[in-house]
């Protein structure tokens, strides 16, 4: 019922799309269906840097519009003066998106300073869309993920019982682990079965992205699959540009010679440090996680910093003035520097050069420069550095 309201509201609105910056000439016409939403401002942005593309009107729970899109991607809907978003895959053609208010997860403890995010949406209307929307039921990820956000809701009212949090912490490793297995499955037996679509590069940079700790040998194996006109698809370009960024940073390869400003903004090269284990830790002021694990680097730092062991902290901050504030309350005993562009990466920055999604992340590099161990769970690298010295 709801789609056909939809569809007979559309054929009587028609909508004219502002369109800015570069385009491919792909026209996408978006119809949405709002409920609980009446009426709204809602612009559409770039996925890569959030520059505007569109600015249009929600009406009695109806959006249409068509544009031109830039390319095929994930694109950001915003909602004022609401101050909710959600993310909803665009390409050419018709796309249908329907968004329900009773799914939005709210973010924030000042009622001034709130925002929500709708994760879970309904969207159908060309491949790469329906064939996603096919992995996610077949591997039953919403299921995974309202089971791993009661969790998350569990853990943040849980105070003072470290056991518990373990227990629940450990409980999401092992329901996030079954679930790649499970996305892992399905993506190899769709590839196989359908190695000229254009859907099948799309999803596995989608998974590629989300994998906290990719085998880059195994998504190669992948990409190799690939025939025909999936090999010219954009992101088929894509998933091998992200797959060489990625092997940057896997274990076994030389980190490259890089400086980097302390907070005296002096220029501080790597190779100062060759001939000791090093542990790069990349994290940032507003980083909860990364602030929580400082107290037990600093018990580690303590016991090794006479054995040939250095941490070095690199802030992603861009307000260098909430950096230095960081480094005054944490006292950070250690190293510290700040992520810059670095002429011989080609002005790219540290963290882009890895490939960084999210922090903490950190890179354990070997006296002469090799990284031996990544990963984003500190309480993973805490054991693998004390089994080293203990050695």
């Amino acid at each position: 019922m709801l789609y056909r309201i939809l569809l007979l509201l559309i054929s009587l609105q028609t909508f004219n799309a502002i369109v800015l910056g570069n385009t491919t000439n792909q026209n996408c016409s978006i119809n949405a269906c709002f409920s609980g939403i009446d009426n709204a401002e809602i612009s559409i942005l770039l996925p890569e840097n959030d520059s505007l593309i569109f600015n249009g009107q929600v009406k009695n729970g109806i959006f249409h519009c068509t544009i031109t899109l830039h390319e095929t991607a994930r694109y950001v809907f915003q909602l004022s003066p609401q101050n909710i978003s959600f993310r909803a895959i665009l390409e050419p053609g018709q796309v249908y998106i329907w968004i329900d208010k009773v799914n939005i997860v709210w973010y924030g403890t000042h009622p001034n300073e709130r925002w929500g995010i709708i994760w879970k949406i309904k969207q159908t209307g060309t491949e790469r869309v329906d064939y996603y929307n096919q992995m996610q039921n077949e591997t039953k990820y919403w299921q995974f993920w309202e089971h791993t956000e009661h969790l998350f809701t569990v853990i943040k009212n849980t105070k003072d019982n470290n056991d518990s949090l373990k227990i629940l912490e450990g409980e999401i490793d092992l329901l996030s682990i079954n679930y790649k297995e499970e996305q892992k499955k399905w993506l190899e037996f769709f590839i196989n079965q359908n190695p000229e679509s254009a859907a099948g590069p799309f999803i596995l940079f989608e998974i590629l992205t989300e994998d906290s700790n990719p085998n880059i040998n195994y998504y190669d194996n992948l990409v190799s699959l690939f025939k025909a006109t999936a090999l010219e698809d954009q992101y088929f370009k894509k998933t091998t540009a992200l797959l060489m960024k990625l092997n940057h940073r896997a274990e076994g390869n030389l980190i490259p010679n890089f400086s980097l400003p302390d907070e005296n903004e002096d220029s501080i090269p790597i190779s100062k440090f060759y001939g000791k284990y090093i542990l790069l830790d990349f994290w940032a002021s507003w980083c909860g996680p990364c602030r929580a694990s400082i107290p037990k680097w600093k018990l580690i730092y303590d016991k090794l910093k006479e054995k040939d062991f250095e941490i070095i902290s690199i802030s992603t901050d861009k307000d260098k003035n909430s950096w230095y504030r960081a480094l005054t309350e944490e006292k950070m005993p250690w190293v510290q520097l700040i992520d810059a562009p670095i002429v011989p990466l080609n002005n790219e920055k540290l963290s882009t050069y890895f490939n960084l999604q999210s922090i903490p992340f950190y890179l354990l590099i070997d006296p002469k420069g090799k990284i031996v161990k990544s990963g984003s769970d500190s309480e993973k690298i805490y054991p693998y550095i004390t089994e080293l010295f203990n050695k």
